[in-house]
């Protein structure tokens, strides 16, 4: 495997940890994941119909087989998946604590209201 190739490599790993760190995606951001997905299943097709396709490509990039690019690939999109999926995780907590909270507050203030409602009726 060539050096750049492991340089890219690297730089998306690195990708992938700055993902973590960043704040909710805007728009324009799942924009560019629904391209990408687009871009992957199309190129998934044509990797079924001609699966020479790949090898030549790894061999363009300096990688041994297709197989192996398919690899590095695969691991690189995994993390993507583990990291957006871990932040979707934490943010629906969140959004479930604030509602429970909300629940709770609303629970004890009509248990307020309903107390004062029958303490002035046995007034």
């Amino acid at each position: 495997m060539t050096m750049w190739v492991q340089i890219a490599l690297i730089l998306a790993l690195i990708f992938v940890l700055v993902y973590l760190v960043r704040s909710k995606p805007s728009a324009k951001q799942l924009a560019i994941g629904r391209l990408v997905i687009i871009f992957a299943v199309i190129c998934g097709v044509v990797v079924i119909i001609a699966p020479g396709v790949l090898t030549s490509f790894a061999n363009f990039l300096g990688v041994g087989r297709g197989t192996d690019l398919l690899v590095y690939v695969l691991i690189i999109a995994f993390l993507i998946n583990a990291v957006s999926n871990y932040k979707k995780n934490i943010e629906t907590s969140r959004k479930i604590t604030k509602l429970a909270r909300a629940v709770c507050l609303e629970n004890q203030h009509l248990r307020d209201e309903i107390s004062k409602h029958t303490a002035s009726k046995s007034d």
